[in-house]
């Protein structure tokens, strides 16, 4: 099995007036005849460590797979704006198209970020008030990420406690909790954007399959969400897996993206 260190690790500098800007990412290419590309994008409070279990099966199976931290997270820097999900996507697209002269559709997997349905999600509130969560998590990142592990996950042993210690000194780094409350402090904005959008151009029309774990919080209400701005939706479920599908479960999660993707 591929470990995360084994993975092929680079560090792109998306805009040469801004050196600010630089975007850490982990890469896994096939060993055959490649298929397409797959863009894995992660959550929070997480990196690209989060798909550490998924990238070798992938890239197994025919595709390159790209893993990049967000602007804020991981080892990517961080900035003191910037953290809509509009400038995030364009990360994204800069780092795929002009650093790694990617042309052709990619596969986009995402973990959830979403700002819309927060009915008995406290930390939406909590992280987009100014200042005070970096007061009060400050010295306590470990207690505080391990909360959302234990709390969402079905099989919290899933995460070890090597695992914990890497989000934990990601997290610790200066500036991160600040830049990663700020992409919650930035979610009023996305709103906004999200309904001109869809008032501008539509609704999006190419396929999205929204996975959930079998022991996923059900008020997140994740497929209406996705009805809302996309035109076909597919549900799909895996099994034995709470919020953190990649890490709880590894081969449902393998199995139902290249099921999707393969379709």
């Amino acid at each position: 099995m591929t470990t995360y260190s084994q993975l092929i690790h680079r560090q792109a500098w998306l805009q040469q007036s801004d050196p600010d800007i630089r975007i850490h990412y982990v890469e896994a290419k096939p060993s055959g005849t490649q298929k397409g590309t797959i863009l894995l994008i992660h959550g929070f409070p997480e990196s690209s460590y989060q798909f550490r279990h998924v990238m070798g099966p992938l890239s197994a199976a025919g595709y390159r797979v790209i893993a990049p931290d967000y602007r804020g997270a991981g080892y990517s820097s961080r900035p003191a704006s910037g953290y809509t999900k509009k400038i995030l996507a364009t990360d994204f697209h800069t780092l795929l198209t002009e650093h790694m002269g990617i042309k052709d559709a990619v596969h986009v997997v995402g973990h959830d970020n979403d700002s819309k349905h927060t009915l008995g999600l406290w930390h939406f509130s909590f992280h987009s008030v100014p200042d005070l969560p970096e007061l009060l998590v400050s010295g306590r990142e470990k207690q505080y990420l391990k909360h959302f592990y234990d709390r969402l996950a079905m099989n919290p042993a899933a995460f070890t406690e090597a695992d914990l210690d890497i989000y934990a000194t990601l997290y610790a780094a200066p500036g991160a909790m600040r830049a990663a409350f700020n992409v919650y402090r930035a979610s009023e904005e996305d709103k906004v954007d999200n309904r001109r959008l869809v008032k501008e151009r539509g609704k999006v029309k190419v396929r999205t399959m929204i996975l959930s774990g079998e022991g996923s919080n059900p008020v997140l209400g994740s497929e209406e969400m996705a009805r809302e701005v996309d035109e076909d939706v597919v549900a799909g479920k895996v099994e034995g897996s709470g919020h953190w599908i990649a890490e709880e479960n590894p081969c449902g999660f393998v199995e139902k993206v290249l099921g999707f993707i393969e379709q």
